[in-house]
């Protein structure tokens, strides 16, 4: 339970905004790859579905 403030304070993000910025980072590495579809880097990046991993994108790029 005081974890998430103290990383919070720490970073300046929540764990999950933390965890969905270094899953973004990675799908722009795939991405680098023209051979991979979206839908796969998107999974492949940790995302269950394909709006959820569009949404995250677009919010942290």
């Amino acid at each position: 339970m005081f974890i998430m403030p103290f990383f919070k304070l720490q970073v300046g993000m929540t764990i999950f905004e933390y965890l969905n910025k270094i899953k973004i980072e990675f799908a722009c590495k795939l991405l680098m790859d023209n051979n991979l579809s979206l839908m796969y880097v998107g999974l492949d990046s940790g995302f269950n579905n394909q709006s959820h991993f569009n949404k995250q994108f677009k919010k942290i790029i």
